[in-house]
């Protein structure tokens, strides 16, 4: 699947080019070494990784992403206190209280992929 996977990129490369305005894509069987300060994404069983040293102020993204860490980590103390709080889960309907579950563990997800960006930006 990734060898025709990788033919497609290889013969999409124009295309690719003009629509990211980025410099024609290397295709590589198998990567050594993920590029420094760049971001991966997986698709299927290929690995795509974009540079992005230049291209974004990597000091500023990394302040970016703590923010978003900080506001994500109070949205879980929040939302872990209000759990924990038996009167609530008492007294709030059944769906109320599983929704309040949901956002917490979407918040949780979050951290866990905010945090994962921040460390393939090198911080």
């Amino acid at each position: 699947a990734a060898g025709s996977f990788a033919g497609m990129l290889e013969a999409q490369a124009p295309l690719i080019e003009f629509l990211a305005r980025t410099e024609k894509p290397q295709v590589y069987a198998q990567l050594e070494h993920k590029p420094e300060q760049s971001i991966s994404l997986l698709a299927d069983s290929v690995e795509i990784y974009l540079p992005l040293a230049g291209m974004v102020d990597i000091g500023q993204e990394l302040e970016r992403l703590d923010k978003e860490i900080a506001q994500a980590q109070q949205e879980v103390a929040r939302l872990q206190s209000k759990l924990a709080n038996e009167s609530f889960v008492t007294r709030a309907r059944p769906e109320v209280v599983e929704k309040e579950r949901e956002k917490l563990d979407t918040q949780v997800e979050r951290i866990e992929k905010l945090r994962a960006r921040r460390l393939e930006l090198g911080g």
